[in-house]
């Protein structure tokens, strides 16, 4: 009688539940749509942060392309955040060929 209220045990999947990736690149792979300002909420860190945690994963330097592949916003979002990044100095960005990379600064590597 009292079944009202219950949940299907199925609706409970670990997939609704925030959950601590192995890595950045890892969590980033299962974001879908997320807009940036609900970043927080779905990884626990604001899109610049999970940018440079990205950059940090692969060895302090990533090409734009592969930032803008990796991450679900525009090209156009996604360089908007690094010029933010990069006023505040914690990367760097070189053109590479028709392309940028994204160096971390010496102040974004040391935490």
């Amino acid at each position: 009688m009292g079944h009202r209220n219950e949940q299907p045990t199925g609706g409970d999947t670990p997939s609704a539940r925030p959950t601590t990736p192995a890595s950045m690149t890892e969590a980033v792979r299962g974001l879908g749509g997320v807009e940036p300002a609900a970043l927080v909420d779905v990884l626990g860190v604001g899109p610049e942060e999970c940018i440079l945690s990205l950059v940090k994963e692969h060895d302090g330097k990533l090409p734009q392309e592969c930032i803008v592949e990796l991450l679900p916003w525009s090209a156009a979002t996604v360089s908007r955040l690094l010029s933010d990044i990069e006023e505040q100095q914690r990367i760097v960005r070189l053109h590479a060929g028709r392309g940028k990379v994204v160096f971390l600064t010496e102040q974004a590597a040391d935490p």
